[in-house]
């Protein structure tokens, strides 16, 4: 299998693009998909200085940012959707061909390549 390595560097990079769009929204909380949202969602956390919650049950928060890895196949991104209409997401790459919008993303994957995230490659 083809394999693209991907730095922190360039994860610090795209949260920080991240970030820029989230400041124009009304974002009150950030959600991070397990598995490959959690770290990119309290980095953005963090950089935001916005919550991160470890779940989406039970809260008081209307506004609402999910993040996760990769809009690859849609599949997950699809659920999230139906099950949270009213939330933004974004991720920190989008797949030339995955058929489901985000609302914004750090970088387009001209490839097919699978991406190996630093926080897979311990």
């Amino acid at each position: 299998m083809n394999t693209e390595p991907i730095s922190f560097f360039e994860i610090a990079y795209l949260i920080r693009k991240i970030r820029e769009w989230v400041l124009t929204q009304n974002i009150e909380a950030i959600y991070g998909v397990p598995r490959g949202g959690c770290v990119p969602g309290v980095m953005l956390s963090h950089i935001t200085g916005l919550p991160y919650l470890p779940t989406l049950d039970s809260t008081s928060y209307t506004s609402i940012l999910i993040i996760d890895d990769i809009a690859d196949s849609g599949r997950t991104i699809s659920l999230l959707k139906e099950m949270y209409p009213a939330y933004p997401i974004v991720t920190l790459y989008r797949r030339y061909n995955c058929p489901v919008h985000v609302d914004f993303y750090g970088k387009e994957v001209n490839h097919d390549k699978w991406l190996v995230f630093p926080w897979e490659n311990f």
